[in-house]
């Protein structure tokens, strides 16, 4: 009876531990995703750039016209990642962007983004994970 009991400890530490690595490298994912969107949106006015929003389990549908980035890339990223930072395993992290050109710059329309940013992004998705999960390993 001991040995089950012991069996049964060692396996809820283990469950225990592989979740919160599991949720260390999902909320790293999405802090990087949210990074690489912002940084990459090309900017003319900073409009395409401010209205990008972060949400959890839903798609925000929020816009703001007169919304500009005056307080830096960072300020629009520390809300993203604030998200982030909040996600719960089973949590899907979304970044949307109203703006009503941002289908526009994303297929070429302006010379700082001619390749897009984010199908860039969707591209690096699967190396932001392995360098994700590769930290959390080496932590």
């Amino acid at each position: 009876m001991p040995t089950t009991s012991n069996h049964r400890a060692a396996f809820r530490r283990f469950r225990s531990n592989a979740e919160k690595a599991t949720l260390a490298v999902a909320r790293d994912v999405a802090a990087q995703m949210a990074e690489s969107l912002v940084i990459k949106t090309p900017v003319d006015t900073t409009r395409a750039e401010a209205n990008w929003v972060a949400a959890l389990n839903t798609i925000p549908q929020e816009f703001d016209e007169a919304r500009r980035n005056s307080g830096g890339t960072r300020l629009n990223l520390n809300k993203a990642i604030g998200i982030a930072k909040r996600m719960k395993l089973g949590d899907v992290f979304v970044m949307a962007n109203s703006t009503q050109y941002i289908f526009f710059l994303e297929h070429g329309s302006s010379q700082q983004a001619p390749a897009g940013f984010r199908d860039l992004t969707a591209a690096m998705f699967h190396r932001m994970v392995e360098r994700a999960a590769k930290r959390r390993l080496q932590s």
